[in-house]
C-alpha cells in the first residue's frame, strides 16, 4: 500500500504555499509530486503541467542527467545535496536563469518511501553575473543560507567579492578588508603548492564542485582547520564566472578526529602502532604491489602474564615499553613493527626473496636474548615463539596472513621457546587443509555449517545407555565433516571460541527441548567447557539464561571441564564450579591424567565425575605401570565419591580391563562414534534395540565387494603419496601426505590414513605409487570411508583412467602379483612398510 499523497500534500501546501522560494517534492521515481505557489508563479507552469512534464520543463537538457544523479544520491545516502544550475527552459518570461538547488530527503518510515524536498533560490534576476545583479547581495540565496553556513562569492581567479557576516566572524577580517583579497592568501601553503590552486581553478572552470580540508589563517595569525566547498556559478554562456565558497570551522572535529585516529591506530601503553594500522598498511601494499613478497611475523612473549600477576600492571607496562623501544629499532622503510595484543607483537617485512626471512628472526631472537631491567634492579628474560606466514605464497589477504601465522605458531610444542615456525600450504596435505579451514572459519557460523553431534556413553557394568557427550562438528562444503580437534585450535586463535560455545550450548538446549516435546526420554548429556572459560565473569549468568529459556533442568547437563592446564586463576574457577553445582549442574573432569597436575585438580575441584584420558587406556592392556596408575586413580576418585568414565574404548580387551578396574561408564568406537542429532534421536527413542544392534567393529577389510576389476591385497603394505589435485573444478597444488596402501586394482585402491578426507567426486586427488621401481601418478577421488580405532580411517580411492592408462596399470599389477608371490617386494622397486601398519601412524 502506497503513501496517501493527497492528504500528505494537503498538509504540506498549508505550510509551504507562501514561502518566498520555490519548493518541489520529488519521489524516488523522479516524478514531481508537488510544487508550491512560488515555484508555479516563477516558472510559469501549473502544477499539473509540472507533474506531467517533469524536471525537463525547467532544467537545461544538459543538466537533467546530473540532476537525476543528485536525486538518486540524495535518496541513497539520505544526505542533503546542494547544486547550482542554469534554468534556461523556464516558461516565458525568463525569470530564473541561475538557480541554487537544495535537495533534502524526507522519509516516510512507515511506508519506507523516500521523497526529496527541492528548494530553488534565485541568484540572478535575468542578468548575467558580470552585470550589477550580483551586487544585489543575492537576496534569495542569502535567505536560504545565511543562518546555515559561512560563505563568500569569489571570482574565478579566487578574488573575494562578497561574503556574509558569518564568514567575517570566522576569518576575523571585516567585509571591507576582505574585498579584493585572494582566498589563496588565507590558506597555509604548507603542504600546499601553487599548482594546487591551478588544479582547483581548472576543476571549477569545468563546472565541477571542489571539496577539501584546508588550514585557514585568521587575521591575528592563528590557523584553524576549515572544510571548504567551492561551487561554480555560471553565466548564460555556461561559463564559470563566479564561485560560491562555503566554509565551516572543523578545528574541534579535526582535533577529535586526529585523537580518535591515534587511538584507533596505536596500542596503549606502549604507543606503538596496532594491528588496525598493520591491516590497513598491508592492504594498501597488496593493492599497490601485488607481486611483492611480504612476511608477517607473529611474536608471542612469555611469560608476560605471570609478571603482571606478580608485579602488577604498572611495572609490567614499563617493561612492555622497553620491549617496544627495542623492537622499533628494527623498523626500516620495508619493516614495520606493531603491538597487536598484550603479549603479542607483529612485524611485517617486504622482500622479493624468500631467503630474507631468517635475518628478521635472528634480530628478534637477539632482542629478546638480552635481559630487561626493572627499577628495583631485577632483570627479566622473556622467551618468545614466532609464527610466520608469507604473501602471496600461502595467504591472499591480511586476515589470512594473520591466521596462517597463528596456525604456524600453534604448531610449536608448548615446551619449546625461542623458536619459530613458518606456515606453508606446501608442507603437506594436512597443512593445506589447515590453511583452507582457517581461511573459511570466520564464515562457518554465519553459514550454518557447525553442527552438534552426540557420542553415546555406556554403563559398562549393566551395558545400558548412560548418556552422551555433545561434540561440535563442522560440515565443511569442501572437506566434509571436520572433527572439533582440527578446528577448535583455529577458533581459539582467531578469538571465536566464546561465540561458538554460546551457539553450541544454545543448540544443545534447543535440541533437548525439542526431544522432550516429542515425548522422548532424554538421558544426561555432557557439554565441553574449556577451563579458561571458568574465570569469565558472566559464564554462570549466560548458562542460566540459555537453559532457563528452553526450560532445561540443570541435572540434565553435565559440564566436562577441558584444558585444565590453561586455568590461570584456580580460585575463580573453583568459585564458578561451586556456583554451577549449587544450581544443580553436574561437573566432570575431562582428560584426567593428561595435565601436569591431574591429581591436584582431583583433590581441589568440586566435580562429580572423572574422565580418563584415552591415551592412558590405549596402554592399559600391555603396560602394567599404566594399569597401576589408573587403578590407584580410580580408587582415589571413588573415595572422593566421584564416578569414573573411560574414554576411547576401542577393543574388547580395553573394555574388560576397564571393568576389572571398577570403571562405571565407557565411551568409544567399540560402540559408536559421534553421530548426528537425527541419528542419536533414533537411539534414545529405542535404546534397547540400538544396544542389540551394535556390534564391535570388524578388523580392517579391503572394502565393499562391488568391484568391476580384480584387487590385489598388498602384503606387506605399500606407502603412497597423496596430494590435492582439483577442488570443485579449480586446480590446486597442495603438499604431499604419506598414506598406507593395503590393496590395489585397475579400478582403484584402498589406503589408510589418520587424515580426514571427504568422499566427494569434486574433490580430486593425486596418488603417487612406486611400482616396479618407477613412481606412477593416478588421479581419482575418495568414494567411501570407514573409521577404525586408533584414529585410523580406511578409504576407497577410485582411479580416473583412460583405457590405455588402465592397460598399463594392469601390466604393472601383474608384475606386482608375481613379485609378491615370490616375496621380493622390498627388493624389486616398491615402497613397502616392513613394520606393523599401526606403528606407521
Amino acid at each position: 500500500m502506497g503513501i496517501d499523497y493527497h492528504q500528505f500534500f494537503v498538509d504540506l501546501r498549508s505550510l509551504w504555499n507562501h514561502r518566498e522560494f520555490g519548493l518541489l517534492i520529488i519521489d524516488e521515481e523522479l516524478t514531481i509530486k508537488m510544487a508550491n505557489q512560488e515555484f508555479q508563479q516563477r516558472s510559469g507552469y501549473e502544477e499539473s503541467h509540472l507533474q506531467e512534464g517533469g524536471v525537463s520543463l525547467f532544467l537545461d537538457h544538459e543538466v537533467v542527467q546530473h540532476f537525476s544523479k543528485l536525486i538518486h544520491e540524495t535518496i541513497r545516502s539520505h544526505l542533503i545535496q546542494s547544486y547550482v544550475s542554469i534554468c534556461t527552459a523556464w516558461h516565458e518570461p525568463l525569470r530564473l536563469p541561475m538557480t541554487f538547488i537544495k535537495l533534502d530527503p524526507i522519509e516516510n518510515f512507515q511506508q519506507k518511501h523516500v521523497l526529496v524536498l527541492v528548494q530553488f533560490a534565485e541568484i540572478t534576476d535575468g542578468l548575467t553575473l558580470a552585470d550589477a545583479g550580483v551586487q544585489r547581495r543575492i537576496e534569495d540565496l542569502s535567505y536560504v543560507l545565511d543562518n546555515v553556513s559561512s560563505y563568500a562569492i569569489l571570482t574565478i581567479d579566487g578574488v573575494i567579492v562578497e561574503n556574509n557576516p558569518q564568514f567575517e566572524q570566522l576569518i576575523g577580517y571585516s567585509a571591507k578588508e576582505m574585498v579584493g583579497m585572494n582566498y589563496s592568501e588565507l590558506i597555509r601553503m604548507e603542504p600546499w603548492h601553487p599548482s594546487h590552486f591551478d588544479t582547483i581553478q581548472t576543476q571549477l572552470k569545468e563546472g565541477l564542485v571542489w571539496r577539501g580540508e584546508v588550514e585557514l589563517k585568521r587575521k591575528e595569525g592563528a590557523y584553524i582547520w576549515a572544510q571548504f566547498v567551492l561551487i561554480p556559478l555560471f553565466n548564460r554562456d555556461h561559463e564559470t564566472e563566479r564561485v560560491l565558497a562555503f566554509c565551516e570551522d572543523i578545528s574541534k572535529e579535526k582535533g577529535l578526529r586526529d585523537q580518535l585516529e591515534f587511538l584507533a591506530y596505536h596500542h596503549q601503553p606502549t604507543g606503538l602502532r596496532n594491528r588496525n594500522y598493520m591491516r590497513d598498511y598491508l592492504k594498501q601494499l597488496m593493492i599497490e604491489s601485488p607481486d611483492k613478497t611480504i612476511f608477517l611475523y607473529v611474536i608471542h612473549v612469555d611469560p608476560y602474564e605471570d609478571y603482571v600477576r606478580h608485579m602488577g600492571h604498572l611495572p609490567a607496562n614499563e617493561i612492555l615499553k622497553e620491549v617496544a623501544r627495542r623492537l622499533t629499532s628494527m623498523e626500516t622503510e620495508n619493516v614495520l613493527v606493531v603491538h597487536s595484543d598484550t603479549n603479542e607483537f607483529l612485524v611485517s617485512a617486504i622482500h622479493m626473496e624468500l631467503d630474507k626471512l631468517q635475518p628478521i628472526v635472528n634480530q628478534l631472537m637477539s632482542i629478546f636474548s638480552k635481559p630487561f631491567y626493572m627499577e628495583n634492579g631485577l632483570s627479566i628474560i622473556f622467551r618468545i615463539t614466532i609464527g610466520v606466514s608469507i604473501y602471496p605464497d600461502d595467504a591472499h589477504s591480511v586476515s589470512e596472513m594473520y591466521r596462517m601465522a597463528l596456525i604456524a605458531l600453534h604448531r610449536i610444542p608448548k615446551d619449546k621457546k625461542n623458536v619459530f615456525a613458518v606456515f606453508s600450504s606446501q608442507d603437506s596435505l594436512e597443512s593445506y587443509k589447515a590453511f583452507a579451514l582457517a581461511s573459511h572459519i570466520h564464515d562457518a557460523l554465519g553459514l550454518g555449517e557447525f553442527e552438534v553431534w552426540f557420542q553415546p556413553k555406556i554403563n559398562i557394568q549393566t551395558m545400558q545407555l548412560d548418556g552422551a557427550e555433545s561434540l561440535l562438528r563442522w560440515k565443511h562444503p569442501d572437506w566434509g565433516i571436520i572433527h572439533a580437534g582440527e578446528f577448535i585450535p583455529i577458533i581459539q586463535e582467531v578469538g571465536m571460541l566464546s561465540e561458538v560455545s554460546v551457539w553450541a550450548f544454545t543448540t544443545l538446549c534447543k535440541t533437548i527441548d525439542l526431544w522432550k516435546k516429542k515425548g522422548l526420554t532424554v538421558p544426561q548429556l555432557s557439554f565441553n567447557l574449556p577451563g579458561s572459560a571458568l574465570i569469565q565473569v558472566d559464564l554462570e549468568e549466560n548458562i542460566h539464561r540459555i537453559a532457563s529459556q528452553y526450560h532445561i533442568p540443570p541435572s540434565t547437563i553435565m559440564f566436562e571441564i577441558t584444558e585444565t592446564e590453561k586455568i590461570q586463576d584456580e580460585a575463580s574457577a573453583i568459585r564458578t564450579m561451586q556456583a554451577l553445582r549449587k544450581q544443580g549442574y553436574l561437573l566432570s573432569l575431562d582428560d584426567f591424567g593428561s595435565g601436569y597436575s591431574g591429581l591436584n585438580y582431583l583433590r581441589q575441584f568440586p566435580v562429580d565425575e572423572v574422565k580418563f584420558d584415552k591415551h592412558f587406556l590405549k596402554e592399559i592392556v600391555n603396560d602394567s605401570l599404566t594399569r597401576v596408575i589408573i587403578q590407584s586413580s580410580v580408587l582415589l576418585a571413588h573415595t572422593l565419591h566421584m564416578r569414573v568414565v573411560a574414554e576411547g574404548i576401542e577393543t574388547e580387551e580395553q573394555l574388560a580391563a576397564a571393568r576389572s578396574l571398577n570403571v562405571e561408564v565407557g565411551q568409544g568406537y567399540l560402540w559408536s562414534p559421534a553421530v548426528p542429532m537425527v541419528e542419536f534421536e533414533r537411539i534414545i527413542a529405542d535404546p534397547e534395540e540400538w544396544l542389540l544392534r551394535i556390534q564391535t567393529p570388524a578388523k580392517i577389510y579391503t572394502g565393499p565387494n562391488r568391484r568391476e576389476f580384480f584387487r590385489i591385497v598388498v602384503e606387506p603394505a605399500m606407502m603412497g603419496q597423496l596430494s590435492l589435485y582439483e577442488l570443485k573444478g579449480k586446480r590446486v597444488q597442495s603438499g604431499v601426505t604419506q598414506v598406507v596402501v593395503i590393496n590395489i586394482g585397475p579400478g582403484g585402491l584402498s589406503f589408510l590414513s589418520t587424515l580426514r578426507l571427504p568422499a566427494k567426486n569434486d574433490v580430486r586427488m593425486k596418488m603417487v605409487i612406486k611400482l616396479s621401481d618407477q613412481y606412477h601418478p593416478y588421479i581419482g577421488h575418495v568414494v567411501w570411508l570407514k573409521e577404525y580405532g586408533k584414529g585410523i580411517i580406511q578409504y576407497g580411492f577410485q582411479f580416473e583412467l583412460e583405457e590405455s592408462e588402465r592397460e598399463d596399470l594392469i601390466s604393472l599389477l601383474n608384475q606386482l602379483a608375481i613379485h609378491q608371490r615370490n616375496a621380493v617386494l622390498s627388493t624389486t622397486g616398491y615402497d613397502v612398510i616392513q613394520s606393523d601398519i599401526y606403528s606407521f601412524f
